[in-house]
């Protein structure tokens, strides 16, 4: 396999990332010889499906909006890998549903006087 400058690439590189190529090219330059290797940092990998839902249905929760709060915690503990992120999802779930009966949070039927 070639890369855009026509010099060859190996197995590993296939599976860099275009941001990891360029640091990889940039530390390995030959005008960096005898030099100290430059330190990039590299960006953390984006959140699971499961926490992106866990961090919404927890956001909504403190707003007191149970309903879309308790399905969320059950659409993310489909989603948890982990048994314990899947039972926390399910327990939260629960509690909101709990809440709802019970009457607690946001009023919608409420005016404002």
């Amino acid at each position: 396999m070639m890369n855009a400058t026509n010099s060859p690439v190996s197995a590993s590189d296939a599976c860099l990332s275009p941001d990891h190529r360029a640091a990889e090219i940039l530390t390995t330059s030959p005008l960096r010889k005898g030099k100290q290797p430059i330190k990039l940092p590299v960006a953390s990998p984006a959140p699971s499906p499961f926490l992106r839902l866990a961090i919404i249905a927890a956001e909504t929760e403190n707003a007191g909006a149970y309903a879309f709060a308790a399905a969320t915690w059950l659409a993310a503990s489909e989603l948890a890998r982990q048994p314990s992120n899947k039972r926390w999802a399910e327990d939260r779930s629960n509690f909101c549903e709990n809440a709802l009966m019970r009457g607690w949070g946001i009023r919608e039927d409420k005016e404002e006087d």
